[in-house]
């Protein structure tokens, strides 16, 4: 069984592969709020969720109860940021990105001044069609196609994994937990930076590169990701890969956990 050290920080088995025996204190979040009503507030504006927030802050309180009253409680002890995402309108993720939470993140990033910049290979490559959920995720996107959800995004909790070990770590310490949760994937991801579009901003130091590791590429070897660059906020494909044949294990890169309830 996995431990979380008091930093909310998986601590990995002797299999796994990261980049220290210890999370980083390197690499920092900017400024994001962990206020629920306030997050609802800011997507709601954008996607009309049509929920009353006193549902919404209900549902909120009984699934951080529910953590707290688990093995993983430790988890709250670093950076966990509310989403919400409206019934989704497709089960296509790409489409669900680019047609919703990519034309969002570009409003609200700039009210900032800052800019969206979405990073493919090609000019003329998409995201539609090219995405697969991973097991667990599959689960959030059937729930997603029938109501509301609600969750708590920690986007540290893997920081420094190899993307190989990120998948096996979750699924031990999960294994025997009756929560709702996934590897965090693209949506919660972006959900979370619409209404918190500093949180990869950090004037005093660099931020990490979030992964969207609850999902896969239809090139396996892509890894779909969001980071900071100068002003702009951007996605990308980044390579698993340092060679053929060697994983990439970044200090900088860290897979977040999605702990979510539906709104039903």
């Amino acid at each position: 069984m996995l431990h979380i050290n008091d930093h909310g920080w998986i601590i990995p088995g002797v299999n796994h592969k990261t980049y220290a025996k210890t999370n980083s204190t390197y690499y920092k979040c900017g400024i994001y709020s962990n206020d629920e009503l306030i997050n609802y507030n800011l997507i709601d504006s954008c996607f009309d969720i049509k929920c009353e927030p006193g549902k919404v802050l209900e549902k909120f309180s009984e699934l951080k109860k529910s953590i707290l009253g688990s093995s993983i409680s430790n988890l709250l002890l670093a950076p966990h940021i509310p989403f919400i995402l409206p019934r989704f309108k497709s089960a296509n993720i790409g489409e669900i990105l680019e047609r919703e939470y990519f034309p969002a993140l570009s409003v609200a990033l700039e009210k900032e001044r800052r800019s969206f910049k979405y990073v493919l290979r090609n000019s003329d490559d998409t995201l539609v069609d090219n995405l697969y959920p991973t097991e667990y995720y599959q689960n959030l996107m059937k729930a997603g196609q029938k109501t509301a959800i609600i969750g708590y995004y920690f986007p540290l909790a893997l920081e420094g994994y190899a993307p190989s070990s990120q998948q096996d770590a979750f699924s031990c310490l999960f294994k025997d937990i009756p929560l709702s949760a996934t590897l965090s994937g693209p949506i919660e991801i972006a959900s979370v930076l619409v209404a918190n579009s500093n949180l990869l901003f950090n004037q005093e130091s660099y931020s990490h590169i979030l992964t969207a590791s609850g999902v896969e590429h239809c090139d396996t070897r892509l890894l779909l990701s969001f980071k900071s660059y100068g002003s702009n906020l951007e996605t990308w494909l980044l390579s698993k890969l340092l060679t053929p044949k060697n994983e990439q294990v970044s200090e900088q890169w860290s897979a977040g956990i999605s702990i979510y309830s539906t709104l039903a």
